[in-house]
């Protein structure tokens, strides 16, 4: 009998436990959300092209380089890459049918 009422109550607060831990993965969505918005390092981009992704990144860290470093060198040369592809083209192929 016990056995009984006490699955009969799991029954009835099943749906509640349910509501229950949704709300706390929300709470735990926005703490991961306030956690973002707090983080000066974070860099967004509202596009899926890598070559802008690529410009937008090494901008930030350019922008933030007050002396030369291994991460702004880096920067430099992915930069000086996007550019070379834009005006040669991105296939080594393009880059041989020029020097011909």
């Amino acid at each position: 009998e016990a056995s009984r009422v006490l699955a009969r109550a799991e029954g009835v607060i099943a749906p509640y436990l349910s509501k229950k831990n949704e709300h706390v993965t929300s709470l735990k969505q926005i703490d991961v959300y306030k956690n973002l918005a707090g983080n000066d390092n974070l860099i967004l981009c509202d596009t899926d092209d890598s070559d802008t992704n690529v410009v937008v990144v090494a901008d930030a860290i350019l922008s933030n380089q007050k002396h030369v470093s291994r991460s702004s060198v880096i920067a430099e040369m992915s930069l000086l890459n996007k550019a070379s592809n834009g005006l040669f083209g991105k296939t080594s192929q393009s880059a041989t049918s020029l020097s011909a």
